[in-house]
């Protein structure tokens, strides 16, 4: 207690300049935490929001750029790890100079889904921008689904379906239309046991930034372990879709 209270003193008495040089040293554990958290933004949304541990509104972007260090990492040492790696070697950054340079790098954090979400049995079958054609989150056709499907206590993967179609799909892309591809996705698992069958949400592939962000780092992180469970990535252009 003695020692804290001269500590204090000392500090209230220290020359300003010493007093800033403290505050600004790169040392200080606090002052490091406090930077690193307010770099880090969890975005809670609809787990619906998220197919195959991609978010979809980012899928189509072409000019993205990915950093599979992150991978297996809390989002707080990413963050840092890329600032690192940007102040390095600005190029895996591109446009980062627009926006502020390697100092303004955020992230944005999306969790995986869970069993225990909501509507959890809905596979999310991701349409062209009309709603039209089963087109799949990177115009594949094929439609994911992220959880083990559990039947007679057998958990097991499921997916990804096929949505190509025998004849007469989308011109662009040769897949069915969104209803078929729904019909075959309903139809394709027994009841699981839980009691619920296979459902399916039709997902847009209209859900971009409409401005380029390149200094937002984006994670997907597990809700179980709070570890990243795939490469980071920024997209630093308007979505294709």
């Amino acid at each position: 207690m003695k020692f804290l209270s001269a500590l204090l003193a000392l500090v209230a008495v220290a020359p300003t300049s010493a007093r800033l040089l403290a505050a600004n040293d790169p040392r200080s554990v606090e002052r490091k935490a406090a930077e690193d958290n307010s770099k880090v933004i969890e975005i809670h949304e609809s787990p619906l929001e998220h197919t195959h541990g991609d978010v979809i509104r980012h899928l189509q972007s072409d000019a993205r750029a990915y950093f599979p260090e992150c991978e297996g990492l809390i989002p707080k040492t990413c963050i840092q790890i890329l600032e690192d790696i940007c102040f390095a070697d600005p190029s895996r950054f591109p446009l980062i100079e627009t926006v502020g340079g390697c100092p303004a790098l955020t992230a944005e954090v999306h969790f995986t889904r869970t069993r225990a979400d909501e509507q959890y049995n809905r596979v999310v079958a991701v349409s062209d921008v009309t709603r039209t054609w089963a087109v799949g989150g990177r115009k594949d056709c094929l439609q994911h689904y992220p959880l083990a499907w559990v039947h007679n206590g057998v958990p097991s993967d499921i997916g990804p379906w096929d949505c190509t179609a025998a004849s007469g799909g989308d011109p662009a892309t040769g897949c069915m239309a969104i209803d078929d591809c729904c019909t075959l996705i309903r139809g394709s698992e027994p009841i699981d046991d839980f009691g619920n069958g296979l459902g399916c949400k039709v997902q847009p592939l209209a859900r971009a930034y409409e401005e380029a962000q390149p200094h937002v780092i984006i994670m997907i992180k597990s809700p179980h372990t709070g570890y990243l469970v795939a490469p980071a990535k920024t997209f630093y252009g308007r979505d294709t879709a």
